[in-house]
């Protein structure tokens, strides 16, 4: 029998283990997560994730006709393409073109992640894909880290719903392939959590997450986010970005 895959979720960045071997999934599911996701369905060639606002912007200008895009208190930042709405992206032809990203929570998630052996972006958009592709590095690799942006360094509903339902489908596939988990504390939460509500969009609507969005008119949004494995699109961060834009694919630190 082969050695138990650690099964673990970290329920704030501040939480994590030490990546050294692990396959991180990070998840900022209202919205950061799912808009890439989504960016990248609609065509996006590359996305680059900023460290901050102002970052966002000198990257955006060294590269002709990149787009910016992202947010602050939900809301595009001055001078900003377009915000972090999904559901607005989802209606968008973006073939070819090259993003540059900021927003409160998600990016900084991302970002914090680099030093994992792989990292994938997940939401619940792309939920069975991101599982069945973490599956696949898990071969070389025994440790599945779900790692949830939360909101200003707090604990969040939705992320750790979201987060709940990725270890409910990896516990499924497990069993399937009879593969071995030994699962934390913390996976434990999230499953059983995830399983106390009717359906993910219950979940998310008792997040501040979602709550932040309504006074905005972004209500679309959340229930946009709560949508389950409509997308086989599993954004990878890359190693590195190349030097030239023309040459930039996927998701990158910008």
């Amino acid at each position: 029998m082969p050695n138990p895959v650690s099964l673990d979720v970290a329920f704030v960045p501040g939480e994590m283990p030490p990546l050294e071997g692990t396959v991180a999934v990070v998840l900022d599911v209202i919205r950061a997560s799912t808009t890439i996701v989504t960016l990248l369905d609609r065509g996006c060639q590359s996305i680059g994730l900023a460290e901050s606002v102002e970052s966002a912007r000198v990257v955006a200008r060294t590269g002709s006709g990149v787009l910016l895009c992202g947010e602050v208190g939900g809301l595009p930042p001055y001078g900003f393409d377009h915000g972090n709405s999904p559901s607005e992206f989802a209606q968008l032809d973006l073939t070819g073109r090259h993003m540059v990203m900021a927003t409160t929570n998600g990016t900084a998630a991302i970002r914090a992640c680099a030093g994992a052996a792989m990292v994938l972006v997940g939401a619940a958009i792309n939920a069975n894909a991101v599982i069945r592709e973490a599956l696949q590095f898990l071969r070389q690799f025994d440790r599945l880290l779900i790692v949830c942006a939360g909101r200003d360094g707090r604990f969040v509903l939705d992320d750790a719903a979201a987060a709940g339902y990725l270890c409910h489908i990896f516990l499924n596939e497990a069993k399937v392939r009879s593969l071995p988990v030994a699962e934390s504390n913390s996976a434990i939460a999230a499953y059983r959590l995830y399983h106390s509500y009717p359906n993910l969009l219950a979940a998310f609507n008792d997040s501040d997450s979602a709550k932040a969005l309504y006074p905005v008119r972004l209500e679309r949004d959340v229930s946009y986010c709560a949508k389950t494995s409509i997308s086989k699109r599993v954004p990878q961060l890359a190693a590195e970005a190349p030097e030239h834009w023309h040459d930039r694919a996927g998701v990158y630190l910008a």
